[in-house]
């Protein structure tokens, strides 16, 4: 739990998806989080949280759906999305 807080606040914008390979829902979201980081022009650090590996960091979180997805700035949560969310409405939680 101390290295995924730690992996929060690495960089200035932080999405953490949580989801599962069972879901199908969730493997919609890869392609969008590839796309993401396939683009230069931002700096966002993009973590992906397997909900039956991490029952502890999804409790904590109070994650009650998949896929989930919250930005995080400097560590703190400024956007939170259940389902598939596309890449540009990611980049204007941001400003880009």
């Amino acid at each position: 739990m101390d290295d995924f807080k730690t992996a929060l606040k690495s960089q200035e914008y932080v999405l953490v998806d949580f989801g599962s390979n069972y879901c199908p829902p969730c493997k919609k979201v890869l392609p969008v989080l590839d796309s993401l980081n396939s683009r230069s022009n931002h700096n966002i650090k993009t973590i992906l949280i397997e909900i039956d590996a991490n029952p502890d960091i999804i409790k904590d979180f109070k994650i009650t759906s998949i896929p989930t997805l919250i930005l995080y700035k400097n560590g703190e949560p400024i956007w939170k999305k259940v389902g598939v969310p596309t890449v540009t409405k990611i980049l204007s939680e941001i400003g880009i």
